[in-house]
Parts: C-alpha cells; structure tokens; sequence
C-alpha cells in the first residue's frame, strides 16, 4: 500500500511538471506568434492565419493536458467534413485524420510516460482488423484491383478516427459530450441546408458545407437535390436520420430549457434536410425511427398535439415535388397490388412503371446473380460497379451504360465479399445489438436514466440504419466506421458507471451504518 501511494506520489508529481513544462512552451510559442502577428497585421490573410496558428496552438495543449476534450471536436468534424469541403483548402490532408493521429499520438504519449492504461479499444480493433483482412484478401481475386487500393486507403485513416473516438469514450460525461457533437453538426448542416433552400440560393454552398446536385425528381422533371458535404442525396438523408432519435431524445430529456431548445432545433432543421435529398429511402427511414421511438415512448395526448403542429410546419417548408416523388411509392404499391389481384404479384413489372425503380430493380437482381456466382468470397470489396454492366445488359431493364451500386448493403455484402462478409457484419449487429442492451440495463440498475435514454435512442438510431440499408449500399463508409465505433464503445461505458454506482451505494450504506 506505502509503495503504491509512493508510485502514486511521483507520478502525479511527473504529470505537474510535464504539463507545466507543456503551458510553458505553448505560452512561448503562443507569445512569438502574437508577435508576429501584430508586425504583419497590415496583411488581413496573414493576420487570420496568424490567429489561427495560435488558437491551434492552445488547443493543442489542452488536447495533451486532457485528449477526452479532443473528442467532441473529432466526432464534430468528421461528421461535417470540416474543412474538407471548404474550397481552396479541401485539397490539404484531412484535418479530422490529422487530429485523429494526433489524439492517438497523445495517447500513446500518456500511455508511456504517465502509465495511464488505455481501455476499450480491443472489440474495435478486432473487428475492424477483421473487416481489413477481408478486403485486403479481395487482392488476391478482384478483378479491378485499384478500387481495392484506394479503399484500403480510406479505410485505414478511417478506423484510426474510429478506434480513436472509442478510446476516448470512456465515461457518461463523454457519452453525452458526443451527443452534443453530432446534434451540433446537424444544426451546422440542417441550418446552411435549410436556409439555402428558403432563399433558394442554389449557387451559394456556405463554404462547402450545403451542396447540391441538379438531378432527377420524378418522371422528366429535375431540381435541386441537397447533398451536404458533398455526399449524394441518398447517403447524406440516410446519415442525417441517424441523428433524429437523438435530438427526440434530448429534447424530451434534457432538463436546461435552452439544451431543449438547441435539441428541437436540431429536430427541425435535419428532418427539414431530409426532405430537401428528396430521398425516399431516407423518408421511410425517417417514418420507421419515430415509429420506433413512439412505440418505446408512447406520446402523451399534449405531445401528440405537438407533433402534428411540428408536421404541419415541416409540410408548409417541403419542396413543391417532395410530394410528388413520394406518391412515385404508392404508384408502385398500387401497381403491385393490381397484379396481385390479377392472379400474382409481379414486382417487376410495377417497378418498370418508374424511371427510378427500373435502376433499383436491376441493382438488385445483378447483386442477386453475383452472389449466387461468387457465394464464398465474392467478387471483391467494391467491385460491384466493375461487374455490373457484364450482368445488367442481359437483363435489359437498366439502359444505363456506367456501372451502379447495388442500392442494398445486405446484397452489395454478399456480392463483394460472399458469405465471409456475410458472417463477419452478422457478428458485428449481434455483439452491438447484445452490448446495447446490456449497457440500458446496467444504467437503469445504476439509476442513471439520461444515460439509458441516450443508449435507446442510439439504438434506435442502429435500427434506422439498418433499415435505411435496404434501399441503399455503403458509400462514405467513415459515416458508418464512427458510429459504430461509438456503439461498441458504450457497454465500456456502461461498466464504468455500474462500478461507480456500486462503490456510491456502498459508500452510503457505509456512513448509514
């Protein structure tokens, strides 16, 4: 015990002095700048620079006094894509893999230098390890083999943000502080995305962060279609419904009214970017999740009042075509169940009667044919497109002549990594699905509702995407990576706050005795 508290003793006496000696150099380098700066004042680019050279300075310090504060920032500009799409400097590296790099660098550092021990990384890096070895074993049979390389490297700068943020995710407190990030993001995107559109300034991309895409709608008819950070429209209303259950969630909970308030706008903004994709796969997303969250948290007669309010004001801002694509769904309802009555449903003859389906149908047959071809390994992680026109031409529904995404991430698995993929994403919903449910009960044993209403809006949350991905395959897969990297991350926290919880009743019953 005398040798620990001596051990204990000298380090903290190791981690003053290094931080210290750290504020030091950063107050030194700070100051330089600061002087640099006011003899180059007269050039306003050079003053702005300047500014931010020191600001990042400082940060940089905090980060090494205390890396969890790097968290938010990580999760907050890796949803936004900041500043990658900011023109002029989205040809620089990425800042969120810098940071990321960084933040690992630090934990590292600390590791060594300070013994702290690094927790809650192993689950990710088994599984997201596994998930490289895959694709990296698509080399040895993939026909176009560059598409292997340059997913390979995207996927390794993205599981390091990933590991990362799991890392760092060790606590309530970080829990909620991810929380924030993400509803933080959607009210960056939803509100440049939404202001965008009610001034109609389609030219205007708010440095980067509200795209759009002149496509089509429905029939011959084009508009404008969001796509956010330069994502597409599809991807981009499918991730911003990934936030929907939280901001419910904080709305409902939160107990600081302007919290509250921040979450109800977060609600209104991103279901507002959702209908400007014009997506409808996002919308029946957006229907299944608060389906799925009514169901969990039945509404009071006084809350349903406001959600009608709340859905008449989202329909009064919708897009004049949002309907009419929409009704494009139950056309093909309808026309299915025509057939039906005729003596059979014919599901392909309804989707031939819309542009749009007549893609969605060959997508998904041609993912069908190539994993009944290539049913162990596949074709290879993201070879789908290479193949693809070798299968649709003789199906002759899809005059497309570029090749397709399968349009469903269940058959784009099957397609490109066969039944191995198959069994590796089936034990990543399982664990996810099983360590959720297991962290709302520890925080509901241990009292700490707010955390075990955050755990069932991002299961919530998983539902939705797993549901989304019916009617879409992966694309921008660092989305993807850093959710479920925050998933796998929360039993973790979920056992921190069980064995705090337990030490405090313990505590109690002590001084009650």
């Amino acid at each position: 015990m005398g040798v620990y508290s001596l051990r204990s003793i000298v380090l903290s006496h190791k981690r003053t002095w290094a931080y210290y000696l750290l504020l030091a150099f950063a107050i030194g380098l700070a100051g330089i700048s600061a002087s640099f700066i006011a003899i180059q004042a007269v050039n306003p680019r050079f003053l702005v620079a300047g500014i931010g050279l020191v600001a990042g300075l400082v940060l940089l310090v905090f980060l090494i006094v205390k890396p969890e504060i790097g968290l938010p920032i990580l999760v907050f500009i890796t949803f936004t894509r900041a500043p990658e799409v900011i023109p002029g400097i989205r040809e620089l590296p990425s800042l969120s893999t810098i940071l990321a790099v960084f933040l690992l660098a630090v934990i590292i550092f600390r590791r060594i230098y300070f013994n702290e021990p690094v927790e809650n990384w192993h689950r990710q890096a088994i599984f997201f390890g596994a998930f490289g070895l895959i694709v990296l074993a698509s080399l040895l049979y993939a026909m176009d083999q560059e598409s292997v390389r340059s997913a390979l490297s995207e996927f390794i700068p993205d599981i390091t943000i990933t590991i990362v943020v799991a890392t760092l995710l060790r606590s309530a407190r970080d829990l909620r502080r991810v929380v924030w990030a993400l509803l933080a993001a959607g009210i960056l995107l939803g509100t440049l995305t939404t202001i965008q559109q009610l001034t109609g300034n389609f030219t205007n991309s708010y440095l980067g962060f509200s795209q759009v895409d002149f496509s089509n709608i429905v029939g011959a008819v084009d508009d404008y279609r969001v796509i956010g950070p330069a994502l597409d429209p599809n991807s981009y209303g499918m991730y911003m419904v990934l936030l929907i259950p939280l901001a419910i969630d904080r709305l409902w909970n939160e107990h600081k009214l302007f919290l509250r308030i921040a979450a109800l706008w977060s609600f209104l903004v991103v279901s507002l970017t959702i209908m400007f994709t014009f997506s409808r796969g996002a919308f029946l997303s957006l229907v299944f999740v608060l389906v799925l969250f009514f169901v969990h948290h039945p509404p009071k007669i006084r809350t349903i009042l406001y959600l009608v309010v709340l859905g008449v004001v989202l329909l009064i801002f919708a897009p004049a075509k949002y309907t009419d694509r929409l009704a494009t769904l139950l056309d093909f309802i309808r026309d299915s169940g025509e057939t039906e009555s005729n003596g059979g449903v014919d599901i392909r003859q309804a989707a031939l009667s819309e542009p749009s389906f007549k893609g969605r149908l060959s997508e998904n047959l041609v993912g069908l044919q190539m994993a009944s071809d290539h049913p162990i390994f596949g074709v290879g992680y993201k070879n789908f497109e290479y193949y693809y026109q070798s299968y649709s031409r003789p199906l002759g529904i899809d005059s497309r002549s570029e090749g397709r995404g399968a349009h469903n991430l269940y058959l784009e698995v099957a397609a490109e990594m066969g039944i191995i993929g198959l069994i590796w994403f089936g034990a990543l919903q399982v664990i996810v699905i099983k360590g959720l449910r297991r962290a709302r009960d520890r925080f509901r044993l241990v009292r700490m509702d707010q955390e075990a209403s955050m755990v069932i809006a991002f299961s919530i949350s998983l539902a939705g995407f797993l549901f989304a991905s019916i009617f879409r395959h992966l694309t921008y897969p660092r989305y993807v990576w850093l959710f479920y990297g925050i998933l796998l991350a929360i039993p973790y926290i979920s056992k921190v706050g069980l064995e705090k919880g337990r030490l405090k009743y313990q505590h109690l019953r002590t001084e009650a005795v």
